[in-house]
This record gives structure tokens, sequence and C-alpha cells, in this order.
């Protein structure tokens, strides 16, 4: 079993919660068992537990969008053929309007995962806008 499939098994049942298991902190999270790096580095990530909070830690890192949180550090990958589990897909599928309505989520096993009231929600790859490859790094 790699880090991913214990991190997925340990969230499965785990609701979303601001700062400790919401789409960012789990992207970030999986990112680091994917590929021993925590390529986010987002410290200041424990210190949101609100929508407006994780807004205004991002926008201090002049982060505006989950796009550019994600195009910042790894290239985009146009055809959803090549993903691999691990990999970073953002969707317009957030239900909060003080934060985001697009969710990071996480491919792995042919879906994408992100944090839900109930546990890991389960995204089509068809309703997935933009794929980034976690493990081809934007160097600028």
């Amino acid at each position: 079993m790699t880090e991913l499939d214990k991190l997925i098994t340990e969230r499965v049942n785990q609701p979303f919660e601001w700062g400790r298991n919401d789409c960012v902190t789990f992207c970030m999270q999986a990112i680091k068992c994917a590929t021993g790096v925590d390529h986010l580095n987002l410290e200041n990530v424990r210190t949101w537990n609100t929508p407006q909070s994780a807004k205004k830690t991002l926008l201090k890192m002049k982060i505006t969008s989950m796009y550019d949180l994600f195009d910042e550090r790894f290239r985009e990958i146009k055809n959803p053929l090549k993903l691999r589990d691990g990999d970073i897909g953002i969707a317009p599928v957030g239900a909060n309007e003080n934060f985001s309505r697009d969710t990071a989520l996480i491919y792995y096993k042919d879906l994408f995962l992100a944090p839900g009231l109930h546990g890991l929600e389960r995204i089509s790859v068809d309703l997935i806008d933009h794929f980034f490859d976690i493990r081809n790094i934007r160097i600028r």
C-alpha cells in the first residue's frame, strides 16, 4: 500500500473541515504522499478555519484562484488519458460562495476525490476543467 493509498483510506469517511480537511489541505497532503515533497509549501494552511481566513491566507501569498495555486507549481495536462494517481484537477463544483466555486481534487483510480460533508466525494473526470501533473514541476 502506497502513502497515497493510506491517505485515501484514512480520509474516506472524514468530513470536510477548514484548515484540516478542505480541498487545499487534502491536495497538499496527497501531493506530498505521491511525490515525497511538500510542493505547495503552505505553512499557513493550518492557520485557517473559515472560508474567509482561507481566502485571506491565499491572497497574502498572491494566490487568487485554485487554478493559480497549481499552475504556478505544476504543468497543465491537456490529455486526461495521461493522468496518474495523485495528479490534480480543478472543477467548478464548490458550494461555498464566500471562498471559491472551484474545488481542487486528487485523481485516484480513475476518479477525482475531494473532502465533502460526509467524507471523500467522487467527481467524474468529465466535470474537471483543468488537470495538473504533480510530477512535472514548473521552474520559474
